[in-house]
């Protein structure tokens, strides 16, 4: 069946390594028990987790029509500049972008909310971490 929690990750993901961005989860994802960015990774780049609204399941059932994704995208930067500058990457690539998913008819890409995260220093190296929060939304073609 088409229209899988999957399928509108692969656009997601698909579009942003687009733009020649470092993007976690790499392209054979994560295995179980790693890190979605492994460690020692040097910034610049983005790492993207994925939700989805409570009580909608993996796939669409035949009572359910409409996917909406959420994609959390942590831009991540050694200085805050850096850190803007993936972020805009990121909003270039999927702010208003018309996404394909097979046998769905994508909306256009919408972003919900921003938030900066504390500076993390746990490494020795300092890291700042945008996150953007970007809605995927779909209906049956």
């Amino acid at each position: 069946m088409s229209g899988t929690l999957n399928d509108h990750v692969d656009a997601i993901l698909a579009q942003l390594r687009a733009t020649g961005l470092v993007v976690f989860p790499g392209p054979n994802g994560v295995a179980a028990g790693e890190q979605l960015v492994p460690e020692g990774t040097r910034p610049p780049y983005v790492a993207v987790h994925f939700a989805r609204p409570p009580g909608q399941s993996e796939d669409l059932g035949e009572g359910t029509s409409r996917m909406v994704v959420r994609a959390y995208c942590h831009s991540v930067g050694a200085t805050d500049i850096s850190a803007r500058a993936v972020a805009q990457r990121v909003a270039d690539a999927l702010l208003d972008a018309y996404l394909s998913v097979a046998g769905r008819s994508c909306f256009p890409v919408r972003h919900e909310s921003s938030q900066s995260v504390p500076d993390d220093e746990s490494t020795g190296r300092r890291v700042v971490d945008l996150v953007d929060v970007y809605r995927l939304e779909s209906a049956p073609a």
